[in-house]
């Protein structure tokens, strides 16, 4: 059966993909934080976020883990552009590992303070760090790899086409 050439979707654009990247990460990566603080692997929870700005019982229910995990998706995506803007052109797992360890320091250092409810990083048990830190490194893992995925993809089909493009003249 042949392939209409109309029916060929174009692929997304580079800067799609990258807002589907982090809209995905922070899902995916808030969801198995959420299960991990279930299983009581982790005292912090995804719901950290709002649970220390937003007192109601809401916050402390499903809720609050679902406006959590769209909270979380924002964020992701505001990561995986400016992992975008900083680093996609380094095809490197271990940047992106190494990326997920600076915004584990960053959330549970520096900017601790915005989260009044959660405890310092020395009042944490050594499985919260360890389980968070885990996590934090997957999450840089999968969003500078995919990033860097992408862009060099995305070039080698820029190169492709060009050089097509020079044959056909």
């Amino acid at each position: 059966m042949e392939e209409n050439v109309t029916d060929v979707k174009p692929p997304l654009s580079y800067g799609a993909t990258v807002t589907v990247i982090g809209l995905f990460g922070g899902v995916f990566w808030g969801a198995i934080f959420q299960l991990f603080a279930y299983f009581n692997f982790t005292e912090v929870g995804p719901t950290f976020i709002i649970r220390s700005w937003i007192k109601a019982d809401f916050a402390k229910g499903w809720m609050g883990v679902i406006l959590s995990l769209v909270c979380l998706s924002i964020i992701s995506l505001l990561f995986a552009y400016l992992y975008s803007i900083l680093f996609r052109k380094f095809n490197s797992y271990w940047l992106g590992v190494g990326y997920g360890l600076v915004l584990w320091a960053l959330i549970f250092l520096v900017l601790r303070p915005l989260f009044p409810g959660m405890k310092t990083v020395m009042e944490l048990s050594i499985n919260t760090i360890i389980t968070t830190i885990c996590l934090f490194l997957l999450f840089g893992l999968f969003i500078g790899y995919s990033i860097s995925f992408e862009y060099h993809e995305e070039q080698l089909e820029k190169k492709a086409r060009a050089e097509k493009n020079k044959a056909q003249v």
